[in-house]
């Protein structure tokens, strides 16, 4: 990770905080601040791929290197993802 990146992705969790202060204190329209998070999620998702999450994750900025790794959540065919569907209990 460059040093850019790394202000870039500082930059963007102390956006998401003022424009998340904004919004508590009346100062925009919640259409206003929904698309500025929209921007700062395009611009998350440019830096770090598709599976960012952010602004609605947790991240204090916007690095998804310290994220665990998701496991699947679909059921396909009555089994968890991964699972031997040819078993019998």
């Amino acid at each position: 990770m460059s040093k850019g990146e790394c202000v870039f992705r500082t930059v963007l969790g102390q956006l998401r905080h003022i424009v998340n202060r904004y919004e508590e204190l009346g100062l925009v329209q919640p259409q206003a601040a929904q698309a500025a998070r929209y921007q700062l999620a395009v611009e998350a998702n440019e830096l770090n791929g598709d599976g960012c999450r952010f602004p609605s994750c947790d991240c204090p900025k916007a690095d998804c290197s310290r994220r665990p790794i998701a496991q699947p959540a679909m059921i396909w065919g009555g089994t968890a993802a991964g699972e031997d569907s040819t078993r019998t209990s």
